[in-house]
């Protein structure tokens, strides 16, 4: 059995707990599913936490009483006895979510091309201008939010600990970074490095390949 439908017999055994264990489950689920370990030994984990508080349930015990006080520990100490994902398998995942993104980007752009060539008689319009600094610099903007996003979680996955004030301080903190690097880029770099213009059919192409190396990755990724 591969990890996706280990991750679907979970998600319908999770069905069978109480509301208290489950909430304290989708905890358990979301720290432990940021770890960097492979998906198919996490989903393997999840079942038998599950099949433990399924069992405990009979004998009327919450997972408090199954696992301990301390979930975070609890879920620390199982991290840390599961094998970590291989190199290959971190730039496996880091080339397919980049890939999801530069699809989405060559696939919008081309669009828009292609549409307003049709309204607009402009030969501008019906090219694609594309700048790897602003590319590389959305890039690093998602990629560090979503660290932070996960941080957070796996911070916050066991308390009711409200924790809009810090994600607020960080959001501007990074639109802030983003602006400057922007601005910078724009100042010094736009006007003599990374920028030209493609053809509508060679977007499209590009958008082609990025979707294609997705569908390749997408059984091969540990989400």
């Amino acid at each position: 059995m591969n990890a996706r439908d280990l991750a679907k017999m979970n998600i319908q055994k999770s069905e069978s707990l109480t509301e208290e264990n489950k909430k304290v489950y989708e905890g358990m689920r979301i720290h432990l599913g940021f770890a960097n370990v492979p998906e198919l030994q996490l989903e393997e984990l999840l079942l038998e936490i599950l099949n433990h508080m399924l069992d405990g349930q009979k004998d009327e015990k919450n997972a408090h009483e199954i696992f301990g006080p301390d979930l975070e520990a609890y879920c620390n100490e199982l991290i840390a006895s599961l094998p970590k994902r291989n190199h290959w398998q971190t730039i496996t995942n880091f080339i397919f979510m980049t890939s999801i993104m530069f699809g989405i980007y060559f696939a919008f752009t081309t669009g828009t091309a292609f549409i307003g060539s049709f309204f607009i008689e402009d030969t501008r319009v019906s090219i694609i201008h594309i700048n790897l600094i602003y590319i590389a610099a959305a890039l690093w903007l998602a990629i560090f939010m979503l660290k932070i996003v996960i941080r957070i979680s796996k911070r916050e996955a066991f308390t009711e600990k409200q924790t809009k004030y810090r994600m607020k301080i960080f959001i501007f903190y990074q639109i802030l970074s983003f602006v400057i690097f922007l601005a910078l880029a724009f100042l010094i770099l736009d006007k003599f490095l990374f920028s030209f213009q493609l053809q509508i059919w060679q977007g499209a192409i590009l958008a082609l390949i990025f979707y294609a190396l997705y569908k390749i990755l997408y059984q091969k990724v540990n989400f």
